[in-house]
């Protein structure tokens, strides 16, 4: 049975939708979805790149931020570094707010993510006087060099008595030097003996 012009067209037109579905699904699809995936992988890889980029143009930068920052420690002398952040803080409180009880904590070490070399000194004091004196101190502190890494402040006996509480974490960048580590002949960067924090307890 012969088709007429319509009949014609109807399936010239059905032939036609088929093939470009199956040409979408199996051949341009496929080829689209990669082309949007490696669109995706290219801007993430030129976004890290960019990154390490402006990182690396900024590392001499970064390096003479630290020279800077090492020109603020004090001068060496025969105490080992955590003594002497511990006996300089407790000297400092004493300076500032003298007379007053205080207990200042051992100190840790704290590693410096991304940078080499240096580490944080970290010790937490702990003193009590109204809000003139906690703020003298904190501010002598911050004169004196010595990073406030975190603080607390409470009142001590109530809500209605003037004195407060305060335990400040204070922080001071140093430089790691290498010594030998106990009971071998081998050298470690910043191997350092600890020792107890000299301080006013009460």
């Amino acid at each position: 049975m012969a088709l007429n012009a319509r009949e014609l067209k109807i399936l010239y037109l059905t032939v036609a939708v088929a093939f470009g579905a199956v040409l979408w699904n199996y051949g341009v699809r496929p080829i689209y979805e990669n082309y949007q995936l490696l669109t995706a992988r290219l801007a993430e890889e030129k976004a890290t790149f960019e990154k390490n980029r402006d990182i690396l143009s900024r590392t001499r930068q970064i390096e003479q931020d630290y020279r800077q920052v090492e020109a603020t420690f004090p001068p060496q002398d025969d105490r080992n570094p955590e003594d002497a952040f511990s006996e300089d803080v407790d000297a400092a409180a004493e300076e500032i707010l003298p007379g007053k009880r205080r207990v200042v904590e051992p100190v840790k070490s704290e590693e410096i993510k991304g940078v080499e070399g240096y580490e944080f000194l970290t010790l937490t004091l702990g003193i009590t006087g109204d809000l003139e004196s906690i703020s003298r101190l904190l501010k002598g502190f911050d004169q004196k060099g010595f990073l406030i890494k975190s603080l607390s402040l409470t009142h001590s006996r109530g809500i209605d008595e003037p004195d407060l509480k305060l335990d400040v974490t204070l922080a001071r960048v140093v430089k790691i030097e290498e010594q030998p580590a106990e009971g071998s002949g081998l050298r470690r960067p910043g191997a350092r003996p600890r020792t107890r924090p000299a301080g006013r307890r009460p």
